[in-house]
């Protein structure tokens, strides 16, 4: 091997097999960290070495993550849990220890109700593992399932064949899938023939149910064979989305080896014919060791190119189209395939693809070693050294076995660290997801009349797949589903905060939200929309929030601003705008109206005990039980409020109405005075001045309202800010009142 400097840690994984749903948490700051360094909220500096058993060799060999966050490894000494924290888990295994032992475990997965199955390389009681396939089924806290097979343990017996699937070399093949209805496939090698015959090694497929029983539905009794005419080991499996089962591995002495059965265990002949393929290359021995199917439903595989000559290896990662041709489309020089010497003698174990939708491979290097490529096969040139990481726990010879997805984007890398004794090796690490951030095309300033403005979501780099990005919207203005305020000043996004979300397209940089200032005619200061990206256990969010500007462009109204309320075919009265009931929207010079439909409570008493048209017509506020409100959109200021109540027809109401929840009227209506008025000084803040139903009123009705803005040259020493005068009005100060508004109308 070469010497080594000091290796740049770069990295992210996650596995290719069955994968437990893993749930999200927000994202720890990152700014001094980056995709793929060692994550150190994990034990400290995002690594564990363990040793389990003094004087012997231990062995990382597999990884499982929890939807809890917790994480399951399967190692020659049997299954060890962690804590998030990177502490053994002391619920977990044997008297509480965090360890299962008395196996020898190949390969672990986690089902979708918790429970933790394991394939296992040695098992005790057993006379001949050789010939077994042995799986064993724990519960969420590592105590036997009885429910599997009466005693948590199921057991293939091939009574015709030799050898059975596990060797020396216990990364050389034997792995498992989980499929959605809960049954178990399992892989590895087989003699195909007679006891001690010379029959070759064949791919070996077993499924069980998920009670531990043999499913004899599957291919003949339970089992496939599958030969491609030498010696060949089936080394990892996946189940793709028409739970159609891929195994892979190595044929001979030199070929990568692919097979696809169908769901019931037949030979799949849409695949290569015969649901077989091999790839050879001249001068090299090649062998899969993972695999993992695309969306597209093409099929990735990772493993060994050793040179014939030198014996040396590098990674390969070689894909296959949904017919079982070699993808030329893929790699570098469109030979389907790509070749990476890592550091030396390298060998790839495991391939996942990232939550950014990138492939990464991990394996042994004489470090932890991983790549980084493109979903096509294409070395990310960005990360690391020209796409390779290596990942370092020590001074002792490392290799890496296996790769997790962990909640919070983020994986796990397990295998081993040889150094005075071998050891379990468990790192925890940044995730390749892409970063994330907000933009616009030109600049943040706009205003009320230009129309939609565009919001570009954008992404790191063009993923195959989409990237679902959260955001949360914040600011001065008051967008849908704001709680600030029902008069919104902008469309564009959903109303509800849960569904604010949008989707990168597959194949795409960027996506465009576009939001449109509403043209209104309320006057207000500039207002703000902030847009902020939220952490997602599928991207990073760059830090930056993006803030655009709403000018208002509308003039000061002309006040005192003066509404009568009135139906549609009252006449009015001169220097009055008609309020008919409407809900709030523009009228004119101002934008006032109710919170809700309110025409049919409009009423005309065409009383002559009523002084003019104002106190004719009214409102109802309170009608069969409602309680309803009045606003009109003003300036943030200090305003004199004159509200009229009252009805000629009637004084079965006990007056009480407030401004801006001030009490304006206050009074019960008699014979003679049928009528109350009230003048508070009221301060606004939010832009809207509102009319309320005051606690202890009953069958509240209002005739007018006149609104004076209190002016800016006027000492605040002289201004009572939410101060009132409330009275009672006799019929002849009503009329007093008429002629005084009859001349100050004539005049102006």
């Amino acid at each position: 091997m070469s010497s080594r400097t000091t290796p740049q840690l770069l990295g992210r994984t996650h596995r290719a097999r069955v994968r437990p749903q893993t749930v999200c948490e927000q994202l720890e700051a990152r700014r001094l960290l980056s995709a793929g360094d060692a994550d150190p909220s994990f034990s400290g500096d995002g690594k564990v070495l363990q040793n389990l058993s003094t004087g012997l060799a231990d062995d990382g060999r597999d990884v499982a993550v929890q939807s809890n966050g917790k994480v399951v490894i399967a190692t020659s000494k049997g299954l060890v849990r962690y804590n998030a924290d990177g502490a053994l888990d002391s619920t977990f295994g044997t008297s509480n220890t965090g360890v299962v032992g008395g196996i020898s475990a190949a390969a672990v997965a986690v089902q979708s109700d918790g429970k933790i199955v394991a394939v296992v390389a040695a098992d005790p009681g057993l006379d001949d593992q050789t010939k077994q396939f042995v799986v064993r089924r724990y519960l969420s806290n590592g105590t036997p399932d009885t429910s599997f097979s009466g005693d948590g343990k199921a057991v293939f017996q091939h009574t015709s064949g030799g050898s059975g699937i596990f060797g020396a070399d216990p990364h050389a093949g034997q792995e498992l899938a989980i499929q959605s209805d809960g049954k178990i496939v399992v892989v590895g090698r087989m003699q195909n023939g007679s006891l001690f015959s010379s029959a070759d090694f064949d791919f070996t497929v077993v499924r069980f149910n998920g009670n531990g029983s043999l499913d004899t539905s599957f291919a003949s009794g339970g089992v496939r064979f599958a030969g491609f005419g030498s010696d060949d080991y089936a080394n990892a499996v996946a189940i793709d989305s028409s739970n159609r089962i891929v195994v892979t591995g190595r044929s001979g002495a030199g070929s990568i080896a692919v097979a696809r059965l169908t769901s019931t265990g037949a030979m799949d002949t849409s695949f290569s014919g015969d649901g077989k393929v091999t790839m050879s290359q001249a001068n090299l021995r090649l062998s899969a060791n993972s695999l993992l199917i695309q969306s597209t439903g093409k099929v990735v595989v990772a493993g060994r190119a050793e040179s014939t000559s030198t014996n040396q290896g590098n990674f390969i990662v070689a894909r296959f189209t949904t017919s079982g041709a070699l993808d030329t489309t893929f790699g570098p020089g469109g030979i389907g395939s790509s070749q990476v010497d890592m550091f030396g003698d390298d060998t790839a174990t495991d391939i996942v693809t990232t939550f950014g939708g990138k492939l990464l491979v991990g394996g042994h290097t004489g470090y932890f070693g991983m790549l980084v490529m493109s979903s096509d096969g294409i070395r990310d040139a960005g990360v690391g050294n020209q796409g390779r990481i290596l990942s370092s726990f020590g001074s002792a010879t490392e290799g890496l076995n296996a790769l997790a997805l962990a909640p919070g984007n983020k994986f796990y890398a397990v295998g081993t660290y040889k150094g005075s004794s071998s050891d379990v090796a468990l790192g925890r690490y940044l995730d390749f997801g892409p970063t994330v951030f907000i933009d616009k095309d030109d600049q943040t300033t706009t205003s009320e009349f230009a129309g939609a403005i565009p919001v570009v979501f954008k992404r790191s780099e063009v993923l195959p797949i989409p990237t679902r990005v959260y955001y949360f919207v914040s600011g001065t203005a008051s967008g849908p589903g704001s709680t600030s305020s029902e008069f919104t000043d902008y469309t564009g996004i959903p109303s509800s905060p849960a569904l604010r979300y949008i989707d990168i397209p597959a194949n795409s940089s960027h996506v465009v939200l576009f939001i449109t200032p509403k043209d209104d005619n309320r006057v207000e200061a500039t207002e703000t929309v902030i847009f902020t990206a939220l952490s997602s256990d599928r991207y990073t969010a760059a830090p930056q929030n993006l803030t655009l500007f709403i000018v208002d462009n509308d003039t000061a109204q002309a006040f005192p601003a003066r509404v009568n309320f009135q139906t549609t075919t009252s006449v009015g009265f001169v220097g009055y705008e008609p309020d008919t009931g409407a809900r709030f929207g523009g009228r004119g010079n101002f934008s006032y109206g109710w919170n809700a439909d309110n025409s049919a409570t409009m009423r005309d008493r065409n009383s002559n005990l009523s002084a003019n048209e104002l106190y004719d017509t009214l409102a109802h506020m309170q009608f069969n039980g409602a309680n309803i409100r009045w606003d009109m959109a003003v300036p943030n200021g200090t305003y004199s409020v004159h509200i009229v109540a009252g009805d000629a027809n009637n004084f079965d109401s006990i007056y009480r109405i407030s401004a801006e929840d001030v009490l304006a009227v206050n009074g019960t209506p008699t014979t003679g005075n049928r009528w109350i008025e009230g003048t508070v000084t009221v301060n606004v803040t939010d832009g809207l001045l509102s009319i309320r139903n005051a606690a202890g009123s009953s069958n509240n009705k209002i005739n007018f309202i006149e609104v004076t803005r209190v002016s800016s040259a006027t000492s605040a020493a002289n201004v009572l800010l939410n101060s009132k005068s409330v009275v009672a009005m006799p019929l002849e100060r009503s009329k007093e009142l008429f002629d005084k508004l009859v001349d100050s109308s004539l005049r102006a």
